[in-house]
Order: structure tokens, then sequence, then C-alpha cells
């Protein structure tokens, strides 16, 4: 909630700074240490009423296109809105490099909207499955990094947790050794191949995959169970 706040804040939307920075406040009320029945019933009905304001906020895309070259936030480019016919001027003039920098984060964050990540099994029996994402085969521009991706995959008790970025696919974390990554035909997909010997029943494993883009800072997520 505190994270959606500040996101809203940057946005200009009220109803979502309101509601989550609500939200927040209660979620802190609710485990002071000491807090009596009070304080708690109290921290719940404005958790309720914070949740009930955020409903009123604009949706991801609504966000992306108000706060877009055709949008209509107040705030653009680091000042007030101007319209249309003056912001194609300053593109126009000598210091348009620095605008298209705007209009090259506006392009990542329509972006977002319609990339993502999916996680396909290639062979349960060899514990192997794919990563595709066109995130996986995207050059990083001079003010950014890799994008990196996190792989989790438990069973029961026992559990690997890895991430690495794309450019080197240099692997680090809990269970490096038993990960065995191939780069597929295409560059945005990748082989995955977990080296775990031990028996297991084919219900019992789950998969997680992490794919964070550096440009915009947004995480993209898959499951895969045994029952998708």
């Amino acid at each position: 909630a505190g994270g959606a706040a500040y996101r809203a804040s940057q946005t200009g939307d009220k109803a979502a700074l309101i509601g989550n920075a609500m939200m927040a406040v209660s979620s802190i009320l609710m485990v002071v240490p000491g807090a009596n029945a009070v304080v708690i019933v109290g921290a719940v009905f404005v958790y309720a009423i914070g949740f009930g304001i955020s409903l009123l906020s604009y949706s991801l895309v609504e966000d992306v296109v108000r706060t877009s070259f055709w949008g209509s936030s107040k705030e653009y480019w680091g000042g007030s809105r101007l319209s249309i016919d003056e912001q194609m001027q300053k593109l126009l003039n000598d210091d348009g490099d620095e605008y298209q920098k705007y209009l090259k984060t506006e392009t990542e964050r329509f972006q977002d909207l319609f990339w993502g990540v999916n996680v396909h099994l290639i062979n349960e029996n060899e514990k192997s499955f794919k990563i595709s994402s066109p995130m996986l085969a995207e050059q990083p521009s001079e003010d950014s990094e890799y994008n990196n991706v996190r792989i989790f995959w438990s069973l029961q008790r026992f559990y690997i947790d890895v991430s690495f970025d794309v450019d080197d696919y240099k692997l680090s974390g809990r269970g490096a050794d038993l990960i065995e990554l191939k780069e597929g035909r295409q560059r945005d997909s990748i082989n995955v191949n977990v080296k775990y010997s031990e028996f297991y029943s084919e219900s019992e494993w789950t998969i997680l995959v992490e794919v964070t883009r550096k440009s915009t800072g947004t995480v993209f997520k898959k499951f895969l169970t045994p029952f998708d």
C-alpha cells in the first residue's frame, strides 16, 4: 500500500493516493505493540474505507495514457503540461534530445502493458521448462542495465532460488549449481533444466519466474504448477 501511494503521488491519482495511504497507515496501527481492541477495530475500519477509495483510482492503462504525450495530466515533462502544438515545437527545437528521453520512457511504459513472461513445461520427468519473453532479448540503453531473471523452484521443503542478468546468464543464489541454462533458438527464450536427482511426486513442484525490466523497474511474474 505504501508503494502504491508513492506511485499515485507521482501520477496525480488522488483516489489511489488517499486510499493506499489510509491502508498503509491502518496496517501499521494493526501491528503496533500494545494496541488495544479499539485501536485495532478503528484501524480495520480505516483500512476498509481506504480500500473502497482506492477502487476509484485509475487503471494501469488509464494511468499510462493520461500521463503520456497525448494525455491530460496537469504535470508533464517535469513541469506544467503544454498544448500539443507547444510540445511538438519543443521536440523540433534544439532541446529536442532532452524530451526524446521522456518519450522513450513513455514508450517503455506502454510496452509494459503488453509485454510479459511465459513459462512452459518441456519435460516434467527431466524437470525442464522454457521461459519466453521479449525482455530476454532487450538491449539496455545508455542509462540502464540488462534485465534480470529470477527462478524459484520449490519441492516441499527443498527449494532453489537463483537469478541472472540476460547478458551473461551468470547464475547466483541458492542452488545455482543445480540449474542449467541454454539459450533458445530465438534470443527471447531460455531453456532451463533443474538437475535435482531425488525422486518426487509429479504434483509437488512449483515454479516462479520473475523478470525485472531495469529501464522501468517493472517486475513481471509467472507461476507454473503441475495443475496449469
